[in-house]
């Protein structure tokens, strides 16, 4: 096992979806945030494989992660886009 912690959370309401993702040997009282804005978004890498970069990324920088789990463009909207 790599991390503390890695759960899917909602950010505001039910529009964007995030994991967060905390590595093994970080200090509780360690408030550092990697936001990962990674590329793929809307056509791939949604749900596991956006878990498992946010794993990767957590691992090399040493820090909590959070990275957006993307939905795929087709059935969903941009969040703030038109509905």
């Amino acid at each position: 096992m790599w991390t503390k912690r890695s759960s899917r959370i909602i950010l505001n309401g039910d529009d964007i979806a995030a994991y967060e993702i905390t590595p093994l040997g970080l200090a509780d009282d360690d408030r550092r945030v990697y936001l990962d804005i990674h590329g793929g978004g809307f056509i791939n890498g949604g749900g596991e494989s956006c878990r498992a970069m946010g794993i990767g990324t957590a691992l090399r920088v040493g820090a909590r992660v959070w990275t957006p789990d993307y939905p795929h463009a087709a059935g969903s909207s941009v969040p703030g886009g038109p509905r």
